[in-house]
């Protein structure tokens, strides 16, 4: 579990969700306005 955790957490991956996420929540925030 810790190991799945670890590579869930892999700098990259992390870095592209934040962007993903990030992109998601202005195109609700546009859409919200």
């Amino acid at each position: 579990m810790k190991l799945a955790l670890k590579s869930w957490f892999d700098p990259v991956d992390f870095q592209f969700l934040m962007s993903y996420t990030l992109g998601h929540l202005e195109q609700g925030l546009s859409i919200h306005r």
